[in-house]
């Protein structure tokens, strides 16, 4: 799902959107150059241009709800140059007042645009003596002026649909929002414990420095076994390279959700001494631990 989310959350989102509206705007000029006759078909360049516009809108809904996703890092404490943090990313209330009302107004958007998109298409599929009995049905008393006037009970219970739509997609997603906050900080927990556990791999790589005065390629020339019979808590590989830490998370990782990924312990000579910093290789950064226990 959440990768779903990045995707839509694109330029290419965006870009989709303005091809669409560029073909219904050549088709309405077309049909209302060449085929004005023809009334039905003056209907599919506004499906085309309504249907862009509810690209865009879920594009909006995906950056909200990722938004959302990356402010949990910064609600957990996580600060990286890979996460964007707002003023209230940091305070957990505003942090999902905000998330509730961006997603709250994509969702309503969303659903606009859906709406307009059925009233096309059944108005399209139905003649023009089903549409004026329809409307007839709908007609409940003239107004002052003689005009007809349409139920106000239909209207306001569409209405309602509508806001209970809207908000069961937003209490949704602030939901999911949630139990990814709940899965980071276990993740993350997890992944401190993975860090050290390879105390004793850093420790002769530091102990090498000492003794050499310079970091090991690799793990030969520190004396230790190949990678892959290096070990670790949930660590599949332990690999030295130039002095540096190579991790890469076994099959059931943190219950798979790091399962093959890798991250860095990158060795910082200072002197005769080793300085470690945590780098995310190919995983999340929000997996990483608020304060990495192998830095320095």
């Amino acid at each position: 799902m959440e990768h779903l989310l990045r995707l839509a959350d694109s330029k290419d989102t965006l870009y989709a959107a303005a091809l669409l509206f560029t073909v219904g705007v050549v088709l309405w000029l077309a049909w209302a150059r060449f085929f004005h006759e023809r009334e039905g078909l003056k209907r599919v360049p506004h499906f085309v241009m309504t249907l862009s516009v509810l690209v865009f809108f879920v594009g909006r809904y995906a950056h909200a709800a990722t938004n959302g996703l990356d402010g949990v890092a910064c609600v957990a404490g996580r600060h990286s140059l890979h996460v964007v943090c707002f003023s209230y990313d940091e305070r957990v209330g505003m942090f999902w007042g905000v998330a509730a009302l961006q997603t709250f107004i994509s969702a309503v958007l969303v659903m606009a645009a859906v709406l307009v998109l059925v009233h096309l298409v059944r108005s399209g599929k139905s003649d023009n003596r089903m549409r004026a009995a329809g409307r007839l049905r709908r007609i409940r008393r003239p107004d002052d002026a003689g005009l007809p006037i349409a139920d106000p009970a239909r209207r306001e219970g569409t209405f309602r649909l509508f806001l209970v739509a809207s908000g069961a997609i937003t209490l949704a997603t602030l939901a999911w929002v949630s139990v990814s906050l709940d899965r980071v900080d276990v993740v993350r927990g997890q992944v401190a414990e993975a860090l050290a556990s390879v105390a004793f791999e850093q420790g002769v790589v530091e102990t090498y420095l000492q003794e050499h005065g310079r970091l090991p390629e690799n793990n030969k020339a520190a004396a230790l076994p190949p990678p892959t019979e290096l070990h670790g808590r949930d660590i599949g590989e332990i690999e030295v390279v130039k002095g540096s830490l190579l991790l890469t998370f076994g099959a059931a990782a943190t219950g798979g959700y790091l399962a093959g990924r890798r991250m860095l312990l990158i060795a910082v000579r200072q002197g005769r001494q080793v300085q470690w910093h945590c780098v995310a290789f190919d995983m999340d950064v929000r997996y990483l631990p608020v304060r990495c226990p192998a830095a320095g």
